[in-house]
């Protein structure tokens, strides 16, 4: 028996970086001082074999304790989205995430909506939406620079352009990203944070 959470929740883990390479692993869960001398599970053949059984009390306690610890771990996990949901709400700056393989994007906060002018499902129906408002002149410029730092080009993403809302208005945007690797270190999504600097 694995007695300690924490060990199984690494065991789980390491096997989940494996991927498909990753194994099985079954946990047979008890509390060690509920089965000391124990041979096999109490009941009518343990009985009749005069062998002395481990009570199943001992598994449903180290159960229990299992499904605690995995409860308190997803409120946690709750909780900190919840933060994480009132920042991004609360914020005048834009934040999105972007997959790159495909290419879709995950995440828009209401600035970042706002900002562009823009509802955010017409955000996540197309990728390039929110570039395709930038101006003709600054377009090429931003898209080099963005495509020359997912290449290693440059060290950083970080630009200013204009962008055309819907609504007519002509705003300046400073957009700065950074880049998110997997476990095996391959860059697979980007992030960033975008500020209406029109007033500065």
């Amino acid at each position: 028996p694995v007695w300690s959470a924490e060990i199984m929740r690494r065991a789980l883990e390491y096997c989940k970086m494996l991927g498909d390479r990753g194994k099985a692993v079954l946990v047979h869960a008890e509390i060690l001082e509920l089965t000391v001398g124990g041979v096999m599970n109490e009941g009518v053949v343990s009985m009749q074999l005069g062998l002395r059984g481990m009570p199943g009390v001992a598994e449903d306690i180290m159960i229990a304790r299992d499904i605690t610890r995995r409860k308190e771990m997803e409120q946690a996990i709750q909780d900190r989205d919840e933060r994480f949901r009132q920042l991004a709400e609360a914020t005048d700056q834009g934040f999105w995430l972007v997959d790159l393989n495909p290419e879709r994007l995950l995440y828009v906060n209401p600035a970042f909506a706002r900002i562009w002018g823009l509802s955010q499902e017409a955000l996540f129906a197309d990728p390039r939406v929110g570039e395709s408002r930038s101006v003709p002149e600054d377009r090429v410029r931003i898209r080099e620079h963005f495509d020359d730092w997912l290449a290693d080009l440059r060290t950083s993403y970080n630009g200013e352009y204009r962008i055309l809302r819907p609504d007519g208005q002509l705003r300046w945007v400073h957009d700065h990203g950074a880049k998110i690797f997997d476990a095996q270190g391959k860059l697979y999504r980007v992030s960033g944070i975008a500020r209406d600097v029109t007033e500065q």
